[in-house]
């Protein structure tokens, strides 16, 4: 599985993390190379196929590291993405943490449209009380 960590041609290397999206053991080497290739765009890959896999505790947390740390904006926005795609109950803490806390409005943004897909009821409350206290803050 060393392929995409090796490969200096992006292109292929992006299809390669691709392929890893069908292999069992895939998580940890997706992990890895989400946290640390040197390509945007590889780890990007990465990202997104980390929330299209059976969901793992040490994938959601790489996810929620890549969005408090990774330096780009898109990457943060495309973990806040993958983090939706997990089960309701691991998801809806870490998404509502984002829109409540994190720095960047794009990455909260993509925090808040992913709490509206989920179960209304459950969505709801945090969405009417982001609304207010967004209201406070302008007053």
């Amino acid at each position: 599985m060393s392929f995409a960590w090796d490969q200096k041609e992006s292109e292929l290397a992006w299809a390669a993390v691709e392929a890893m999206e069908d292999w069992d053991q895939a998580a940890p080497k997706l992990i890895e190379i989400a946290r640390r290739h040197p390509n945007e765009e590889v780890r990007s890959k990465a990202v997104e196929t980390l929330g299209s896999l059976e969901p793992r505790a040490d994938a959601l947390s790489a996810l929620d590291d890549i969005v408090r740390s990774d330096p780009s904006e898109d990457l943060q926005c495309r973990a806040v993405e993958a983090i939706a795609q997990f089960p309701e109950a691991q998801s809806l803490p870490r998404l509502e943490k984002i829109a409540r806390t994190h720095p960047r409005v794009s990455v909260r943004r993509r925090a808040i449209e992913g709490i509206g897909e989920l179960d209304p009821d459950k969505a709801a409350p945090i969405l009417e009380s982001l609304i207010s206290s967004g209201a406070k803050k302008g007053s």
